[in-house]
């Protein structure tokens, strides 16, 4: 950041600063402002307004423009040391994969950056969501307790109203019974009293009268009590030693507990994790230069499946028909044509100048990979695969293929491990490129092409009938994705994004039933096989 504000960088005079320029990294005034923007040399720069600048955080003014060791713009990137250097820089970085700036697409960088901030904080709003309908599910607990009071509390109400009602029954049965035999046991004393007194004072006679009467009165009142007397029970059955009993046993109604544990939220991912979005080139500036018509064979019954371009500039096809490899020279004359059982030659890619793979197509008693030396013409090793092996390609050091009915296999080359990378049920004849990340392969019974990471999860699916029917064989440049249809007799290129495409040959340019397509990313050329006798090699280039 500048030291001082008020002076212009360029003029050096001490007047009201207007402007920022970021390439530059210099204070510009009204006037200077002007002719930065008309000088050749900065023309394009983009200043910003120096208030502006000034509300920039610290951490993005601190990155320098100019390379601290040669005062040069930094243009380029250095993968394997993560650092931007100039060109002065190079002879430094001779080894490393050092790419333009200007092939960097920030802006890409910047959408799924923003893409994956707004699922960050969508998931944070969901786990914040879901923490407080915890609160919301103790008071529905803590309402369902009091529900269950209330209804205890109505029960035991109603059993102590009964009570009482059955209290004041039994009260006034009671009451009449007892009244009754208050009676009688007056009427008793009062007997025991007479015979009391004609104990001592009566005469025998007197004694004789009224001890009669009284047996009367004593025989009645025996009668009352042996024809028995209306009992009042009281018969109580509340429950309550029922419940009493099973509180015991309780202890307690229910738990209640805070448990803290991992919640794991799932998070869109990025297909490019710590990776540069290079810019793609767009498909309608591609541009095909026919550089050769081959003849691949003089038989009329051959069927190319496979074609590549070895380091040496060897031309190679597969014929599934014949089983064997025509392997043609630099200027296309045939060279060799060998055997390759067992397979019966399908996809083929070169590891190096000496070394193919081919795959072993519809053959199902032993499918999978040969790994063959082209010099001696015999076969290194071969890897067996658990179903019908098709397209076949190399990324990095690992070959990719296509198995039916099983997914997509990748096989190292140090030591020949095989994995499965994604499981599916795809189907015969497909064929498949991979270029950094992604995964791109045919699928000739759904006439499309399908994009996926390396994880299987699908990106895009082109489909298009009209333009694109039974696509056979497909490579990859920059992102763009060429594949030819064997149905529609042509060659398209489908955009990086599987929105658009564009149809660059066609039978008018000698196609006829394409099965096979190579492009050599580094030289810019790309081979187009028909199933029969003749191949075209163009050169293709961006305008």
């Amino acid at each position: 950041m500048a030291t001082n504000n008020n002076v212009c960088d360029v003029c050096r005079q001490t007047s009201t600063v207007t402007h920022w320029c970021l390439e530059c990294e210099e204070a510009l005034c009204s006037y200077c402002i002007e002719h930065h923007k008309k000088r050749k040399i900065t023309r394009k720069h983009k200043p910003i307004p120096i208030s502006k600048y000034e509300s920039l955080p610290s951490f993005i003014t601190d990155i320098h423009q100019l390379c601290v060791y040669h005062n040069e713009i930094y243009q380029l990137y250095c993968s394997i040391h993560d650092s931007t250097v100039c060109y002065k820089c190079i002879k430094d970085h001779g080894q490393c994969g050092v790419i333009p700036l200007d092939d960097v697409d920030n802006f890409a960088k910047i959408i799924d950056l923003e893409l994956r901030m707004g699922n960050i904080l969508k998931n944070i709003e969901s786990i914040k969501e879901e923490r407080e309908s915890n609160m919301s599910t103790i008071e529905k607990h803590k309402a369902e307790v009091k529900t269950v009071r209330k209804e205890i509390n109505k029960l035991l109400d109603k059993l102590e109203k009964d009570i009482d009602e059955k209290k004041n029954e039994c009260r006034e049965k009671i009451k009449k019974i007892t009244s009754k035999l208050n009676k009688r046991e007056t009427e008793t004393v009062k007997c025991r009293t007479i015979v009391d007194d004609i104990k001592q004072n009566a005469t025998n006679l007197q004694t004789f009268v009224i001890l009669k009467d009284i047996e009367e009165i004593i025989t009645e009142k025996e009668q009352y009590l042996q024809t028995g007397i209306d009992n009042v029970e009281v018969v109580v059955d509340t429950g309550l030693l029922n419940i009493m009993n099973i509180v015991h046993d309780l202890k307690t109604i229910g738990t209640f507990d805070i448990k803290t544990h991992k919640r794991f939220v799932s998070q869109e991912p990025s297909t490019v994790t710590n990776k540069l979005f290079l810019k793609c080139e767009r498909i309608d500036n591609i541009s095909l230069s026919l550089r050769k018509e081959i003849s691949i064979s003089h038989s009329n019954s051959t069927c190319i499946r496979g074609c590549c371009i070895s380091p040496n500039g060897q031309f190679l096809f597969t014929d599934r028909f014949k089983c064997c490899v025509y392997q043609l020279n630099e200027v296309c004359a045939l060279r060799n044509t060998w055997l390759i059982e067992p397979t019966l030659g399908y996809g083929i890619v070169c590891v190096d100048a000496h070394t193919v793979v081919i795959s072993s197509g519809i053959h199902c008693f032993k499918p999978g990979l040969a790994i063959l030396n082209l010099q001696l013409q015999k076969k290194k090793t071969f890897i067996e695969l658990p179903g019908r092996t098709y397209g076949v390609t190399k990324e990095g050091q690992s070959l990719f293929t296509c198995v039916q009915n099983q997914g997509i296999y990748e096989i190292n080359l140090t030591d020949f491990k095989t994995t499965r990378i994604i499981r599916c049920d795809i189907t015969s004849s497909s064929h498949i490129a991979v270029y950094s990340d992604k995964i791109y392969y045919t699928d000739n019974n759904e006439d499309c092409v399908i994009c996926c990471d390396r994880e299987g999860l699908r990106i895009w699916t082109f489909k298009d009938v009209s333009v694109l029917q039974n696509p056979r064989g497909i490579a990859v440049d920059d992102g763009n994705v060429f594949v030819v249809g064997e149905m529609t007799d042509n060659m398209i290129a489908i955009s990086s994004d599987g929105n658009s495409y564009r149809e660059l040959l066609t039978k008018h340019q000698g196609l006829s039933s394409p099965s096979a397509i190579f492009v050599d990313r580094k030289k810019k050329n790309i081979l187009v096989a028909n199933t029969g006798t003749k191949a075209f090699l163009y050169n293709f280039s961006f305008h």
